[in-house]
């Protein structure tokens, strides 16, 4: 399970990766029309085009902004508007190429093209490089065979190709640049993600043997730790809660008896019971836990289902009397978690109970011995789930 939440991380980095560049491409975009139109309507004011002219300019400019802002607001992380915006914006800067009436034109494209680095995608530049390059000498031909520009302005068009030449050629290094740098640290992530993916697994099996080692103190009890962490998953998963949070429930509950270590055998397998003295040693199982995992970092808060999953939301729990909402939300979980295995298996004191009892005893709980949102997630799960009132622990 892991493995699974550390890929799809990886996978929702790039993804927030590419609308981050997405959105800032086209804010960006939209700053750059805005001047732009700002600009050409003083040229429309001092007489220098038409309305006409100005009109067509200006649906160029914001009809494709405005069809990519619907395509990013449907899909923000596609990867096809890269290629939408730099053919949009390429077709407005052909339209003011052929149209317009100064050399300076060729500086409109150098914009979106060094924003297209972002996405460092090296074949995009090359070939943005190349059709500005071709549409650039197409017009300086068209500008010589029709005598536009004048001796004295050949000087201006080799410095015009000049610069778009290396403007292009340092965008296309800088891309290619930053594409192995971007792979090399996804691929370090990857690795990072496996070595996490070890540490975990170890973790979860040096766990697991842990709470293995505190069942077998009690034939009857055993495999209630793995049962209790299950119940717990199933509980969490019910009320919504997120998988990159279910593992550390796991843990937590998986350790939530750990205390017993240091109760005697004599008081653990008592089949009887237990008089006030034996109870008052058997209620330390929660503080020594906590003793235990407290100083472990490792996991977060993982001492709190040792010390506290003997709470009652009415306040008349153990060891701290904690009510409510005061008592730690998987705590919470756990105390209903822990009580159901306790009534579908047999303990050493008695058989298990019939499925309509355990499930009597559940609503019972409800506000008083358990959280009522989490035993209510519960018993909808059951309804489902039949199965599982019937015992899945030990058989007699």
């Amino acid at each position: 399970m892991m493995e699974r939440i550390n890929r799809e991380n990886n996978a929702s980095l790039i993804k927030k990766d590419q609308i981050y560049v997405n959105r800032a491409i086209l804010v960006a975009w939209a700053i750059i029309n805005v001047i732009l139109a700002v600009a050409y309507l003083v040229e429309v004011i001092k007489g220098d085009r038409t309305p006409l002219y100005y009109g067509i300019f200006v649906t160029i400019l914001w009809v494709p902004l405005a069809v990519s802002c619907i395509l990013f607001k449907k899909k923000p992380d596609s990867r096809n508007l890269r290629y939408i915006m730099a053919t949009a914006y390429f077709a407005m800067y052909a339209f003011v190429m052929t149209t317009g009436n100064t050399l300076l034109v060729f500086v409109y494209i150098l914009p979106m093209s060094a924003m297209l680095v972002l996405y460092h995608q090296v074949k995009l530049i090359l070939g943005y490089g190349i059709a500005t390059i071709v549409l650039n000498i197409g017009m300086i031909v068209w500008w010589l065979f029709t005598n536009t520009v004048e001796d004295s302005g050949i000087k201006d068009l080799e410095i015009q190709m000049a610069v778009l030449i290396l403007y292009f050629g340092c965008a296309y290094l800088t891309a290619k640049v930053y594409d192995k740098s971007y792979k090399a640290n996804v691929s370090y992530i990857d690795v990072l993600s496996d070595k996490n993916d070890q540490i975990n697994r170890m973790t979860f099996e040096t766990i697991e043997a842990i709470s293995s080692t505190i069942d077998a103190k009690d034939e009857y009890t055993k495999g209630h730790s793995n049962r209790v962490a299950e119940y717990s998953v199933i509980i969490a998963k019910e009320m919504g809660i997120g998988e990159d949070k279910l593992s550390d429930i796991r843990y937590i509950a998986l350790l939530h008896d750990i205390g017993k270590i240091g109760v005697p055998d004599a008081i653990l397998k008592k089949k009887g019971r237990l008089d006030d003295q034996e109870y008052e040693e058997m209620k330390r199982h929660t503080v020594a836990g906590e003793s235990i995992l407290s100083g472990v970092g490792t996991i977060p808060d993982l001492m709190i289902g040792a010390k506290y999953h003997h709470e009652r939301f009415d306040g008349k729990g153990y060891p701290s009397g904690l009510s409510g909402e005061n008592i730690p939300f998987i705590a919470r979980i756990i105390a209903v978690a822990d009580a159901f295995d306790a009534m579908t298996t047999d303990r050493v004191y008695r058989k298990r109970l019939p499925p309509d009892v355990v499930m009597a005893e559940l609503e019972k709980g409800r506000g008083t011995q358990f959280d009522p949102k989490v035993v209510q997630a519960f018993i909808n799960y059951l309804d489902s789930h039949k199965e599982l009132l019937n015992g899945s622990g030990n058989d007699s």
